[in-house]
């Protein structure tokens, strides 16, 4: 087992009192992940004056997943 699953494991990355702790419980976890540097960018350049766009990407993608999940009856915890 590798590093990191053993922290998710011990929750040792969580603070007491977040509703996260029972991770462990939970019969699936989803990462969102992205790349810095492409999402408002053009052939290496930026596009727009705020950048780059990865935080508000992510955000809209997670949200959208969090919004389906509602709609099929499912809880989400959004840690981060």
């Amino acid at each position: 087992m590798s590093q990191i699953q053993n922290q998710i494991r011990a929750g040792n990355n969580l603070p007491t009192g977040n509703p996260a702790i029972h991770h462990d419980r939970s019969p699936l976890i989803i990462v969102l992940c992205g790349k810095k540097g492409t999402s408002g960018y053009y052939r290496g350049q930026v596009t727009t004056e705020k950048g780059d766009w990865l935080m508000f990407d992510t955000g809209l993608a997670m949200q959208n997943l969090c919004l389906a999940a509602h709609a099929l009856g499912l809880g989400t915890v959004v840690i981060g």
